[in-house]
């Protein structure tokens, strides 16, 4: 029989989706999808496990990268653990993997044959001793499922994660120690890493290098190369001088709103149906990092990297780097993306003062629609091509938010995008308080036009807290708020069944 009495179902509310947000990061960082598709297969085991992990040890996987770095090592310990290895043989047998794994670098990162392999042990041997027999060590790695012998008769580790673990421990012990025989090897091959982080794999061993070693000159090394990117532009400051690009068409661009049927859930669980969707087709992208061999794409594509590689350093040792390198490496990446913004509205006035700019996106239209009157064509192209460069600053600030921001870092960024006053600071710290704590600072944001001093601006600003109240509740009263800032009241309104919270 059907109760009377109140339903005591709780309704989710903010709080609960950032722990979701939070969540989510963690294991895409843990699985490695931040800088490419992944280092570790999404297996409901491995997530499952360091969820565990994660509450075994009480340390949030957040922590630092070295809390990804925590986590590899406690999978690899426990799996060592369960072939009845003791304390002493699990030191030998990591030793063993990172020299191996040092060696599969040296072989540009490829399994080694049987040739390869017997050369590799009897330089070990030669320079360590082994707590066991070689095949013992073997069949305890392989039943660890650490490493693996192919049926092609080649070694190698059995997932990406556990090498880039294990060749980054490498790099760091051999940097770290001036008396290590590998010592000026690794600081030239750190170097190299560190100059061609546009491939993907020295992305990932970078960081990994970073969870390993304490030692500041790998901060410096990266920094000093994050100021040599696109060092011929002065980072965008997107006020009225900067975006004036924009001056003629701001008043067209368009005003955000939110669905009259806005529901956070339902907008959640579509952004999720896309990123599975852009998962399985980039599965099958075969892409070749060296195979870029135009100068700016290679520029492009390695400060892209390494903005993220700076962010998965600052995100995650907000613990072990001391505030002042924390505060130079955000400074530096946000640098480099502002750089790269003022390098492509520079690309934007070349092609607006051109005559014939925007053909190529007529071009475009007309193989869409065919039957497009030609007096409508060049109106269709120019709201194309001032949309999509709109669309661009915008996803620059976001860029920067998801890259670089975090809730343990708010004190830094705010502190350097108070020092800076830009608009383009405004809007990144703004952002950032948006989504890692899930505040919009109402009072500073009614206020916006003191530091936005152009309408591009202020558009911008007015899009980022759309984005991020489609994805959040916002009950009536602060929509009335919001309303005052240019969005519409009635699309910040939940939906009927929604109302009573």
């Amino acid at each position: 029989m059907a109760s009377d009495s109140p339903s005591t179902e709780r309704t989710i509310n903010n709080s609960d989706l950032q722990i979701i947000d939070e969540t989510s990061h963690l294991i895409e960082t843990t699985l490695g999808k931040v800088h490419g598709k992944g280092i570790m297969p999404a297996y409901a085991y491995f997530i499952l496990t360091l969820l565990r992990i994660n509450e075994d040890t009480n340390k949030p996987l957040e922590e630092k990268i070295t809390s990804q770095g925590y986590c590899y090592q406690a999978l690899i310990i426990m799996f060592l653990k369960k072939q009845n290895l003791s304390n002493a043989k699990i030191d030998s047998y990591i030793n063993f993997l990172a020299e191996f794994a040092s060696c599969i670098y040296d072989n540009n990162g490829q399994a080694l044959n049987i040739t390869q392999f017997e050369d590799f042990v009897n330089r070990y041997e030669n320079n360590y001793s082994l707590t066991d027999p070689i095949d013992v060590i073997l069949s305890k790695l392989e039943s660890a499922n650490l490493i693996s012998k192919s049926s092609l008769g080649n070694f190698d580790f059995n997932y990406p994660y556990i090498y880039y673990f294990f060749v980054g421990k490498f790099f760091a012990t051999a940097w770290e120690d001036s008396d290590d025989v590998n010592h000026d090897k690794a600081i030239r091959d750190v170097s190299t890493i560190v100059e061609n982080l546009h491939k993907t794999s020295n992305a990932y061993i970078a960081v990994f290098i970073a969870h390993h070693t304490r030692n500041t000159a790998l901060i410096n090394l990266i920094a000093e190369l994050a100021k040599k990117m696109f060092a011929r532009f002065e980072p965008a400051t997107m006020d009225k001088k900067c975006l004036s690009v924009f001056s003629a068409i701001e008043s067209k661009i368009a005003t955000p709103s939110l669905p009259s049927s806005y529901s956070p859930e339902e907008n959640r669980q579509e952004q999720l149906r896309q990123k599975d969707e852009m998962e399985v087709q980039n599965k099958y992208d075969d892409y070749d990092d060296d195979d870029i061999h135009d100068e700016f794409a290679l520029e492009l594509r390695r400060s892209i990297k390494t903005v993220e590689v700076i962010g998965s350093i600052i995100k995650n040792r907000p613990g072990s780097l001391r505030i002042q390198q924390q505060t130079l490496l955000f400074e530096e990446a946000m640098d480099v993306q502002l750089r790269l913004v003022s390098s492509f509205l520079e690309l934007v006035r070349r092609i607006n003062e051109s005559k014939d700019g925007t053909s190529f996106l007529e071009e475009r239209i007309l193989e869409v629609h065919p039957d497009i009157a030609q007096k409508e064509l060049p109106i269709r192209a120019q709201q194309l091509f001032w949309g999509l460069n709109f669309a661009f600053l915008i996803s620059s600030i976001k860029k920067i938010c998801f890259s670089l921001g975090s809730s343990d870092l708010i004190r830094i960024i705010q502190n350097v995008c108070d020092k800076r006053n830009t608009p383009a600071s405004y809007l990144i710290k703004h952002t950032i308080l948006m989504w890692y704590k899930k505040n919009v600072q109402i009072n500073e944001l009614q206020k916006m036009d003191k530091i936005l001093d152009n309408t591009t601006a202020r558009n911008a600003m007015l899009w980022l807290i759309t984005d991020y109240c489609r994805l959040h509740i916002i009950d009536y009263k602060d929509a009335a708020k919001l309303s005052a800032l240019g969005i519409k009241k009635s699309s910040l309104l939940p939906t009927p069944n929604k109302e009573k919270r």
